[in-house]
């Protein structure tokens, strides 16, 4: 017996308690069509207006698995999600005929063409009221297909041209005849519609008039003017008779929107089923590549950013944008102006950017992420702040070339933290200043943690030859302390003629009892250069988490971007790598999440979750490569899906879907013609 369709919350949840009902409810999606109470939850869940939570709080059941209802809601979801496609698909497809077909013989039709005929007219006027039939009557739904929407507008153009009529029509009409049949055989334009050549002829005559090719009279004038030939001919035959082309003039031509423009390279892009092909994606060059060219796009270009790692997920497990990009950068992916600045998340740069080995992978994906990517970065651009800072409060000049000028009118007040909030701001919203500082950040960071190891910050050093003079005793007996400049912002300290690093230093003034605070700035270095130094063992470090860290870690949410992008930590690179594991296929699938799930069981001991711990060890060097290539296998995906569905993302845009091809061939992600454009 088939299970009804649910049209509400609480018929999906008295469903997803049952996996028998389930199963019956999937078979049947697979034989009906969709109600409209059921497309409407489909939908919601699909857009995340309803979540599982929610159906399931309809009918509260703690006695039945939650991941249970979640896998049985999936399952739903994906049958239905294919089902509705099919049924739109069929439509669509057979709407998408009827219009290119109309679209091939209204070409026809309005061009010089000696096989036209009458039967061909009324056959045109037949396939348009099919067409007619066939749209949905909502403009909403007619919006929604957009390869159909782009179609019509095409055919729409196509049919409604611009006609000339004539002041001076002799008396005797036949030689009148013979010129407009002659001006209308001038081919203005040779396209290829659905594999095949199609000839544009500048029209055709219809009793004492000249049916244009032209969609108005700016058209036509702006090719008189852009094909002088054909233009001269048009104009010698025509004069006598007295055209009548309205009042217009070429300037306004030359003012035509840009947006129009792409609408129509658009329509005629799909109209003659061109698609494009792309390069291939298999390396972290690719990927900046992708997005640098997806950052030239003026428009909302989330839509270009990969959303699984799987062709096989359903619509329930996409990963929210924060698997790639910082949070920032998905804020500024949605922005329809200025500079977009797209940037990798730490995790998956470093992912990206790194070769695994068995004896490095802990190392380098855990460190690299910490130290590397945020600390090292934060170290730099602190650098720069208190350097401008010194520049405005205390008439400094800068060591990293930043002017005074540039920061306007701003006051600094003594405290250096809200300075540097201040700072951070204006960088921030000045395009010029934000790139010097980034340029410089970069520059410094290259080889940060190794330059503090060994010597000081320029005025760290001499604010420790301050205390270290006001001290006789340790004067006297381990000798004079020297601040020797390497440039302007670094220094090398010697005592008695030896060089000391850091910790030296502080060593000897703690024994002479000398009071020296360190400033945060220093604190920070200290700490991270100790804990680059230090042996990282993925085996102890594992062991050394309890059974209620590790439960954190499983559970932890992969779409909360606070967590993996703000509090960038191994515990957090922890539950990064288990959710990302639950988006796998194939062998990799759930590694991670089970084998720390297997580790938390409170029935293990020590020996046994040491055994687990190593088998994981041993099996993410794999993992890591693997989902290294399926990250750039998700981007191949969305450069390949773009090349053929590239009006997709148009929306009410057709300029954002050309933008977007233009940036694309551009960077030699995409090849193919674009009617020279």
């Amino acid at each position: 017996m088939a299970v009804m369709q649910p049209r509400d919350s609480f018929r999906l949840a008295v469903i997803l308690y049952s996996d028998n009902k389930t199963n019956k409810l999937v078979e049947s999606l697979k034989e009906q069509k969709l109600t409209p109470q059921f497309a409407t939850l489909v939908s919601s869940i699909q857009d995340g207006r309803l979540t599982l939570e929610s159906i399931l709080s309809k009918l509260p059941n703690p006695d039945f698995p939650t991941e249970q209802a979640k896998a049985n809601l999936d399952k739903i979801i994906d049958v239905a999600s294919k089902t509705e496609r099919i049924q739109e698909k069929t439509r669509d497809e057979s709407l998408e005929d009827l219009l290119l077909e109309a679209i091939n013989l209204s070409v026809k039709v309005s061009s010089y063409r000696t096989d036209s005929s009458n039967a061909d007219e009324a056959k045109l006027e037949q396939l348009k009221q099919k067409i007619e039939e066939l749209l949905p009557k909502s403009e909403r739904t007619k919006q929604k297909n957009r390869k159909t929407k782009t179609l019509l507008n095409f055919l729409e153009r196509l049919e409604d041209k611009f006609t000339i009529t004539f002041k001076n029509i002799p008396e005797d009409k036949e030689n009148f005849r013979k010129i407009l049949e002659k001006v209308a055989k001038i081919v203005v334009e040779e396209r290829m519609i659905e594999g095949e050549k199609k000839i544009i002829y500048l029209g055709r005559v219809t009793g004492d008039k000249l049916l244009t090719n032209f969609e108005n009279a700016n058209e036509f004038l702006k090719f008189i003017d852009e094909n002088q030939e054909k233009g001269k001919e048009i104009r010698e035959n025509l004069a006598e008779f007295g055209p009548n082309l309205g009042n217009v003039s070429l300037a306004r031509t030359k003012k035509k929107k840009r947006k129009q423009v792409s609408k129509e390279i658009l329509e005629n892009l799909v109209a003659r089923g061109a698609s494009f092909t792309p390069s291939t994606i298999n390396s972290f060059d690719d990927v900046k590549n992708y997005l640098d060219a997806i950052e030239k796009v003026p428009y909302d270009i989330t839509p270009l950013i990969p959303r699984s790692l799987s062709v096989s997920e359903g619509a329930t497990t996409k990963l929210p944008l924060t698997f790639f990009l910082t949070r920032q950068s998905v804020k500024n992916a949605k922005r329809s102006r200025g500079q977009k600045s797209l940037v990798l998340n730490p995790y998956v740069r470093v992912l990206l950017q790194s070769t695994f080995t068995q004896a490095n992978w802990f190392r380098t994906f855990f460190e690299d992420v910490r130290i590397k990517e945020i600390v090292q970065r934060n170290l730099a651009e602190l650098m720069i702040l208190d350097d401008i800072y010194d520049m405005i409060k205390l008439n400094k000049e800068s060591k990293y070339g930043f002017e005074r000028r540039r920061f306007g009118r701003i006051t600094l007040g003594d405290n250096r933290e809200k300075a540097r909030t201040k700072l951070r701001k204006i960088i921030d919203e000045d395009e010029r200043l934000g790139d010097a500082f980034s340029s410089q950040a970069t520059n410094i960071r290259a080889n940060l943690l190794t330059e503090l190891q060994t010597d000081f910050l320029i005025d760290e050093a001499y604010d420790l030859q301050k205390l270290w003079e006001g001290n006789e005793e340790i004067k006297e007996l381990e000798g004079a302390l020297e601040v020797i400049p390497k440039d302007d912002k670094y220094a090398t300290i010697k005592i008695n003629n030896s060089e000391v690093n850091y910790d030296e230093l502080v060593e000897l003034l703690q024994e002479y009892e000398i009071s020296y605070s360190p400033t945060g700035f220093r604190q920070l270095v200290q700490n991270t250069i100790q804990n680059d130094l230090n042996e990282n063992k993925f085996v102890q470090y594992i062991l050394s988490l309890t059974k209620e860290e590790i439960e954190t870690i499983v559970r932890g949410n992969i779409d909360d971007s606070v967590k993996f992008m703000d509090k960038l930590e191994p515990k957090n690179s922890l539950i990064f790598l288990s959710r990302v594991s639950e988006r796998m296929t194939g062998d990799n699938e759930n590694l991670v999440s089970d084998a720390l799930e297997e580790i938390a069981k409170e029935e293990y001991g020590v020996a046994e979750k040491l055994e687990l711990a190593k088998e994981l060890d041993d099996k993410m060097q794999g993992f890591l490569e693997d989902l290294k290539q399926t990250v750039f296998s998700a981007f191949q995906r969305e450069l390949e899906d773009f090349s053929t569905n590239y009006i997709r993302i148009a929306g009410r845009s057709p300029d954002k879907a050309i933008k977007a091809i233009k940036s694309f061939i551009a960077r030699d992600l995409l090849s193919g013609d674009l009617f020279g454009l």
